[in-house]
């Protein structure tokens, strides 16, 4: 594409899903399913060496009250996960 520097280093997307909560998110709209797979991220940067970042794609624009605690169960497993593998560390 162009780049010539180098911004991050071993960066790695993860993407899975968990059936229960996207068939509850599909459920309560169809349209959640562009949601599918969910996405956690983690990288190195070079301009701070040792740093490690870790993060998730956050789901919003849900399209009514079932969909938004639908959207809301899979954010807090994101959330779970983002904070179990940081106490590993």
């Amino acid at each position: 594409v162009g780049a010539t520097r180098t911004v991050d280093e071993d960066g790695h997307v993860i993407e899975f899903c968990r059936a229960a909560l996207a068939s509850a998110a599909m459920e309560a709209d169809p349209s959640n399913m562009a949601f599918c797979p969910y996405t956690m991220f983690v990288y190195g940067t070079v301009a701070d060496p040792g740093k490690v970042v870790v993060g998730d794609r956050r789901l919003v624009g849900a399209s009514s009250e079932a969909s938004e605690a639908a959207l809301a169960a899979v954010n807090q497993l994101l959330q779970t996960m983002l904070e179990d593998v940081v106490d590993e560390f």
